[in-house]
C-alpha cells in the first residue's frame, strides 16, 4: 500500500505545483496589466506602451492589453497604429462599443470627420445611454464647424449626467461657437455651480462680454435720413466701414457723409475694441472731419465694460467733440443685464455746459432671436430739456455672410422740432 499512496502524493504534488505556477503566471499577468493602467493614469504613456507590449507577446489574445494600447498610442500621437489596433479589435468583436469609440476618437483627432462620425454614431444607435459616446460626438461636431449638431450631442450628455459640470461646459462652448450667447452664459454658470474651474469658466464667461465677430472680415453701408417738420433741417447721412476681428479685439476704418443744409461734409474714423482684463474690454474711437462744417473737426470716445456678477455689465465713458464754434464734453455711465435672450441696459449721459449739466436717460430692450447676430429693439432716450426720443430696430442675417439692419426713430419735445428718420445698414462678412 505504500507505493500506491506515494504515487498518489507525488501527482497531487505535481498538480499543486502547476496550479501555484499557474495562479502565479495570472497574478504576474494582472500585476503588469495594473501596472500599465496606473502608468496611463498618471500620463505615463511611453511606459504604458511598453507594458502593454510585453503583455500582448505573452498573450496576444487579450482584448484589455491591445485595448490598452491602443488608447495609449493614441494619446502619443502613434494614431495610425491606434487605429490599427482598435480595426483589430472591432473584427474580432463586432459592435464593440468601446473599440467603436476609440476608434471614432482617434479618427475624429486626425480631423477624418466623416469615418470618425459613422463610428460614433454606431455607437450612439446601439448604445444611447453611452454617455462619453455622446461626449466625443459633441467634440466632432464642434471641431468640424457643426455646433448646432454638437448642441444637440452634448445636450444627449447632459440629459445623462445632468450633475457632471463638463457636459454643461462642453454645451456652453458649442452654444457660444453658434453665437448663442445667451444659452452658453446660462451653461457656463451652471457648470460652475456643479464645482468646475473657476479660472476657466471666468475666462469663458468674459470672453462673452465683448461679442465677437462671427468671421474675420465684416463689411457694411448704411444710408441714414432725418425729416423735420421745417425741410430746411432735413438731413441725409452715409457711412460705409470695414472691420477686422482679432483674437483680443477689432478695429474698423469708417468714411462718413452728411448733406444738410445744402452743403456737405465728410469724416474718416477709426473705432476698435479690445480686451483688458477679466470680464473686461474697452472701446476707443477717433474721428476727424474734412471740411469740418457739420461734422466736428475732430471727435474722441473713450468707454470702458466691466461684467461682474451673473449677467451683469456696466461702463463709463467720455466724448470729446470739437467744432468750430465750440467744444462739448460727453459724460456716461450705463448698467446693463443679460437675462436669458434678453438684453436690458440704462444710461446717463451728462453734458457739462455754462448754463450747467444737462443730463438725459435712455433705456434699452434688445431681443436676441436665433443667434446674437438676429434681433428686435427698443430703445427710449429722455432729455432734461423735455425731449423724448423713440427708436425701432431690427437686424436679421439672410445668410451666415449677408445681413440688414432696419431702423427707425422719432423725437418730440415741447420746445424742440419733431422729426423722425431711419436707417438702413447692409452687412457682409467673408
Amino acid at each position: 500500500m505504500t507505493r500506491p499512496l506515494r504515487g498518489i502524493q507525488v501527482v497531487a504534488g505535481g498538480a499543486c505545483c502547476l496550479l501555484l505556477a499557474l495562479a502565479g503566471q495570472i497574478r504576474s499577468e494582472e500585476s503588469s496589466l495594473a501596472e500599465a493602467r496606473a502608468a496611463m493614469e498618471r500620463g505615463d504613456y511611453e511606459t504604458a506602451i511598453l507594458s502593454f507590449r510585453a503583455h500582448l507577446e505573452r498573450d496576444p489574445a487579450s482584448y484589455d492589453a491591445r485595448f490598452g494600447l491602443a488608447r495609449a498610442l493614441s494619446f502619443r500621437g502613434q494614431r495610425d497604429e491606434a487605429i490599427r489596433l482598435y480595426t483589430e479589435l472591432i473584427d474580432r468583436h463586432p459592435g464593440d462599443p468601446d473599440a467603436l469609440l476609440g476608434r471614432g476618437r482617434v479618427l475624429a483627432w486626425e480631423k477624418r470627420y466623416s469615418e470618425a462620425e459613422a463610428d460614433l454614431l454606431a455607437v450612439t444607435r446601439r448604445s444611447p445611454g453611452y454617455a462619453d459616446a455622446w461626449s466625443a460626438l459633441g467634440d466632432l461636431y464642434l471641431w468640424s464647424d457643426r455646433p448646432r449638431e454638437a448642441v444637440e450631442s452634448y445636450s444627449q450628455w447632459v440629459a445623462l449626467r445632468p450633475d457632471d459640470p463638463a457636459a454643461y461646459e462642453a454645451r456652453g462652448h458649442a452654444y457660444s461657437s453658434a453665437r448663442d450667447f445667451a444659452r452658453a452664459r446660462d451653461d457656463f454658470y451652471r457648470a460652475l455651480a456643479l464645482g468646475a474651474d473657476q479660472a476657466r469658466i471666468g475666462r469663458r464667461i468674459g470672453s462673452l462680454n465683448r461679442i465677437p465677430g462671427a468671421l474675420p472680415w465684416q463689411a457694411s453701408i448704411s444710408y441714414s435720413f432725418d425729416g423735420f417738420a421745417d425741410r430746411a433741417f432735413e438731413a441725409e447721412s452715409l457711412k460705409s466701414s470695414v472691420r477686422r476681428e482679432f483674437e483680443k479685439g477689432s478695429l474698423a476704418l469708417e468714411a462718413l457723409g452728411i448733406h444738410r443744409f445744402s452743403r456737405w461734409d465728410e469724416a474718416i474714423a477709426a473705432d476698435g475694441f479690445l480686451d483688458l482684463w477679466p470680464r473686461a474690454y474697452g472701446n476707443l474711437r477717433v474721428q476727424s472731419a474734412v471740411e469740418r462744417v457739420l461734422f466736428p473737426r475732430m471727435a474722441y470716445g473713450l468707454e470702458v465694460f466691466q461684467g461682474f456678477g451673473k449677467g451683469w455689465e456696466a461702463s463709463g465713458g467720455v466724448r470729446y467733440l470739437d467744432f468750430q464754434s465750440s467744444k462739448v464734453d460727453f459724460y456716461t455711465a450705463s448698467l446693463a443685464r443679460y437675462v436669458g435672450n434678453w438684453y436690458l441696459r440704462g444710461r446717463t449721459t451728462f453734458v457739462p455746459g455754462d448754463e450747467g449739466v444737462r443730463i438725459s436717460n435712455s433705456i434699452l430692450a434688445r431681443r436676441y432671436l436665433t443667434t446674437v447676430d438676429d434681433f428686435v429693439q427698443a430703445e427710449v432716450n429722455f432729455g432734461s430739456d423735455g425731449t423724448r426720443t423713440y427708436s425701432l430696430g431690427l437686424q436679421t442675417f439672410l445668410h451666415p455672410r449677408f445681413g440688414v439692419f432696419l431702423g427707425g426713430d422719432a423725437t418730440d419735445s415741447d420746445e424742440a422740432r419733431t422729426r423722425g428718420g431711419f436707417t438702413v445698414e447692409f452687412i457682409t462678412r467673408w
